[in-house]
């Protein structure tokens, strides 16, 4: 880090895998955006060496706060988010994209109510077509990871992979 606060990465491969990470982020954001629970996003660009992605500013709290302040929180929350969480996965699924790390730090609730996911910095593509693409590292949060990648290293991460999360979010609720 330098004194403008410019990105002054290690080598070319450090540089390669920030380029990739935001492309990917672009990428899954413009395919999520046109969900009601995805933020949208406006733009995504790189300037004088800085990457920039601009999406809907999403006022409120993460489900972890609201979880921290009103456990247990009332039944009726936790089936109207349990209906919508399933299906903004859905129709993450149904274009091949897992969330991957799927966690109440990344659900954000309007003061309406209103959830969004956030942060698609680990998402992957999974499934017809993409069986060719160099696997991305094990990414996620410990506890909302299923215990299979834990095994033989062979995991690749699909819908089961935001499935688990899911049913440790409803837990948690």
């Amino acid at each position: 880090d330098n004194a403008k606060g410019r990105f002054v990465g290690g080598g070319p491969r450090e540089q390669a895998a920030l380029r990739d990470l935001f492309e990917r982020e672009r990428v899954v954001g413009l395919q999520a955006s046109p969900h009601p629970l995805m933020p949208t996003l406006y733009e995504a660009f790189t300037f004088d060496g800085h990457y920039y992605i601009a999406q809907e500013f999403i006022e409120g709290s993460s489900l972890d706060e609201v979880i921290r302040k009103r456990s247990p929180l009332p039944r009726e929350w936790i089936l109207k988010w349990a209906v919508a969480l399933c299906d903004g996965l859905a129709y993450l699924h149904s274009r091949r994209l897992v969330q991957h790390d799927l966690t109440p730090p990344t659900i954000r609730l309007s003061p309406p109510g209103h959830l969004t996911v956030i942060d698609f910095g680990a998402a992957q593509y999974f499934g017809k077509g993409h069986e060719n693409e160099k696997p991305m590292e094990i990414y996620g949060t410990e506890g909302y990871l299923p215990p299979e990648i834990d095994g033989d290293g062979k995991w690749a991460a699909d819908a089961r992979t935001d499935i688990f999360a899911l049913g440790c979010i409803l837990y948690e609720m």
